[in-house]
């Protein structure tokens, strides 16, 4: 990654305490993309909640999810990081950072790409999305 990459620097505190503090309208926003207006669609999943989860910890931590953490989402990742940019612009506005929104999205593929590479055995910094 390059050394001027919105996600090769951390988030700040505070950027992370605004994405924390707004995550139940930003999951909320998030469900209605990936699953219509009912929050988890017919199952009762909430995509939204689960891979939002794994994106701030990936955020706070920069560890790296388990693949299997993402397995039962894998068909809402694509729509997810499509939706992701545009409901953080709404939600956060101005109160964040100018490239908030960005980096997150990048954040966000970054995880994914890093969760399908084989990790190995007994290595440390996999995290599962009930982490």
């Amino acid at each position: 990654m390059p050394p001027d990459s919105p996600s090769s620097r951390p988030l700040s505190r505070s950027d992370l305490m605004l994405l924390q503090k707004r995550r139940p309208m930003i999951e909320a926003a998030l469900d209605r993309c990936l699953t219509g207006d009912a929050p988890g669609g017919s199952t009762g999943a909430r995509p939204a909640k689960a891979l939002f989860g794994l994106l701030l910890h990936h955020l706070a931590t920069g560890a790296t999810p388990a693949p299997d953490a993402l397995l039962p989402f894998r068909r809402h990742a694509s729509r997810f990081g499509d939706a992701l940019r545009a409901i953080l612009d709404d939600v956060i506005g101005k109160d964040g950072s100018t490239d908030l929104s960005m980096r997150c999205v990048d954040a966000f593929w970054t995880c994914l790409r890093l969760a399908a590479r084989p990790m190995p055995r007994g290595s440390m910094g996999n995290i599962t999305a009930n982490s």
